[in-house]
């Protein structure tokens, strides 16, 4: 199994986790702390609430253990408000948005499961913002968590997952919160494990596969004639490649044709059609 680096804002997220791994601390620069568990190869990263608590932890993080960049898997878990959501479920970002600029990334989604958007904002959200974004989560720091890792890992080694814990920005009862979010350790455990397990099965394996090299030609031919950024491009490969792994290379062709990309569209059109085709070639 690949490393993991699990990403909590407060202590009290952290808690489950702490408890089921009883992992050794490695550092702590006030309220930052770093903890690792041998045995079972992760990483529990406390940051502090907010972005720049956020951007500044990882960054610490990264400068130390940079010979961990290509190979683990980075989860941002914790609590999340939203206006329709269930409380108490789990749900993995397809989406993560900042609320002030609008900026967005897309994580590399793969295996089926409950999908939402996430919406990062610097206060927490109440029911009037919540209600403008009734289908989104909202939460202070899954956008500096996954614009900050852009700076260290590729886009398939950052996963936010979170638990809904109000629908107004209000939490009812604490404690009970807190109880439903423990018992939902093990959920998001088995989530995180099947995702590194696919990210090892079928990126880490590639070069050593002949089929896939023969592959990568064919996708450098058709995602270089398309109108998009060198990181979106990146993103359409490695999701094509996984799409291999199991159809035809004119299956391929035939979803790209149902969401075409091309000049004419605005910057936000092209975002959505390149969304509809990654969650298309990931089964999602």
């Amino acid at each position: 199994m690949m490393p993991r680096l699990f990403v909590f804002a407060y202590p009290e997220e952290a808690a489950p986790y702490i408890h089921r791994f009883s992992p050794k601390h490695l550092f702590q620069i006030k309220n930052i702390q770093c903890l690792y568990s041998e045995s079972h190869r992760c990483y529990l990263l406390i940051t502090g609430s907010g972005s720049i608590h956020m951007s500044v932890a990882l960054t610490i993080f990264f400068e130390r253990f940079s010979h961990l960049k290509n190979d683990i898997v980075c989860f941002n878990i914790g609590i999340a408000g939203s206006y329709k959501r269930p409380l108490h479920h789990i749900f993995y970002a397809s989406k993560i948005s900042n609320y002030h600029n609008e900026k967005t990334f897309y994580p590399d989604i793969f295996i089926q499961y409950s999908l939402a958007e996430l919406i990062s904002i610097e206060f927490p959200a109440d029911e009037k913002i919540m209600l403008a974004y009734p289908d989104a989560m909202f939460d202070m720091e899954g956008f500096a968590f996954a614009n900050t890792l852009k700076f260290f890992v590729h886009n398939h080694q950052i996963h936010c997952i979170k638990f809904i814990s109000d629908n107004n920005g209000i939490i009812q009862d604490m404690d009970n919160t807190i109880s439903a979010y423990h018992c939902k350790t093990d959920e998001v455990l088995t989530l995180s494990e099947n995702i590194t397990h696919t990210i090892h099965t079928f990126f880490h394996s590639l070069s050593k596969d002949s089929e896939n090299k023969n592959n990568f030609a064919e996708i450098d031919n058709i995602t270089n004639t398309l109108p998009l950024t060198q990181s979106q491009k990146h993103q359409l490969k490695k999701a094509a490649l996984f799409f291999l792994k199991k159809h035809l290379l004119s299956e391929l062709n035939n979803v790209l044709s149902l969401y075409p990309l091309h000049s004419a569209l605005s910057k936000r059109e092209k975002k959505q059609a390149l969304q509809n085709i990654l969650k298309t070639l990931y089964h999602v």
